[in-house]
């Protein structure tokens, strides 16, 4: 009689997520409580069963292939089932749900969800972390927050991304001021303008320079900020005009300040950021869809 060929084991489906997030087996090993060799194993045992290469080396770090990212992205389905019943035969323990945003997020958009997530679902506390890109990035993949929001276009090791919202960008002009008058904005329309830029470390500031390199335009930069809320304040006060993503400020725009599109357009995608090492648990997944299922429609973004 031959024996059964076992060709799934989640305990391997584990280490290679574990390995995804963490990037080493040293790492893996201490994160699921195993052994160094245990992991090299079970990676090698997989690559077996699958049939093409799960990572490579770079340096220090093992860098998944596409082909793992796509195999763990498939494993999302399976873990959250497991999730489910190990919740329901174990209560889980309380914790906070850790979310962190960008600035202009998690104070426009997160701080009134965080409330009505309180009030009408009660399941625990929550922690709001306000910080950079970069620190949300570490933070997610570190799995020291369960969620990250940001517009920020990522490909990154460790990292599920679940897209949320589109919305292109926009200029906020004065409503006194002569632009206000125009159905939309173009470079020639700021030439010699006084303008609010992002400043020079910002996907946006090396996006909006070169649309105005082509259209041989040079504003008059007066003010650079990494903050959309700033940029809102110095328009406001009359220092100059901005381009910034409409979401979700435009449901919040200061009163005196009106928004314009901007052609050409650029685009924003704003997305949610899980953790790939870790099944998101039922709050998480529970914020995720109270957050787009509370979020109000306007004319300069939709739901992707």
């Amino acid at each position: 009689m031959s024996q059964t060929k076992h060709w799934h084991s989640v305990r391997d489906y584990e280490i290679l997520r574990a390995m995804i997030a963490t990037g080493t087996t040293v790492a893996a090993s201490q994160r699921l409580a195993v052994s160094q060799s245990t992991v090299s194993r079970a990676l090698a045992t997989l690559e077996g069963r699958v049939g093409y290469k799960l990572f490579n080396r770079d340096g220090n770090r093992l860098q998944p292939t596409a082909e793992a990212l796509r195999l763990n992205a498939s494993l999302d389905g399976l873990f959250n089932v497991l999730g489910d019943i190990e919740g329901r035969i174990q209560p889980e323990p309380e914790k906070s749900l850790r979310i962190a945003a960008t600035t202009t997020l998690a104070h426009m958009l997160l701080q009134p969800m965080v409330v009505t997530f309180l009030r009408q679902m009660g399941m625990g506390a929550v922690s709001l972390d306000v910080g950079s890109t970069d620190v949300l990035l570490d933070g997610v993949a570190d799995e020291r927050f369960d969620i990250g929001i940001s517009d920020r276009d990522i490909q990154r090791a460790g990292i599920r991304v679940t897209p949320f919202r589109r919305s292109h960008v926009a200029c906020v002009i004065p409503a006194r001021h002569k632009l206000a008058s125009k159905t939309e904005i173009r470079p020639d329309d700021l030439a010699g303008t006084n303008f609010v830029a992002s400043t020079k470390r910002l996907p946006l500031r090396h996006a909006t320079d070169q649309i105005f390199r082509s259209a041989g335009v040079e504003p008059n930069v007066v003010v650079e900020t990494s903050s959309s809320l700033a940029s809102l304040e110095f328009v406001r006060t009359g220092i100059g005009l901005t381009l910034l993503n409409p979401f979700p400020i435009s449901a919040g725009l200061p009163e005196g300040l009106v928004l314009r599109p901007f052609r050409p357009t650029l685009v924003f995608r704003t997305s949610f950021w899980t953790p790939t090492g870790k099944v998101p648990d039922a709050r998480t997944r529970a914020f995720i869809q109270h957050v787009k299922g509370f979020v109000s429609e306007d004319p300069w973004s939709e739901a992707i």
